[in-house]
């Protein structure tokens, strides 16, 4: 997915929490941490994105 994607399935589904993995992880994948964060900023989505770290878990 990348962050058109992203946008499109908050739009589907506006009230569900969406965690992004994977994300900078393989040479092929051109959507980084920092572009999905500004892209859920800028559609209104911030707070319903989660976004973790390599290595790290979340609890929602």
């Amino acid at each position: 997915m990348n962050d058109d994607d992203v946008v499109k399935l908050h739009n589907y589904a506006p009230n569900a929490d969406i965690v992004a993995t994977h994300l900078e992880g393989v040479n092929h994948n051109t959507v980084t941490r920092k572009k999905l964060r500004q892209t859920s900023v800028d559609n209104g989505f911030s707070k319903k994105l989660f976004i973790p770290n390599n290595g790290e878990s979340i609890k929602l």
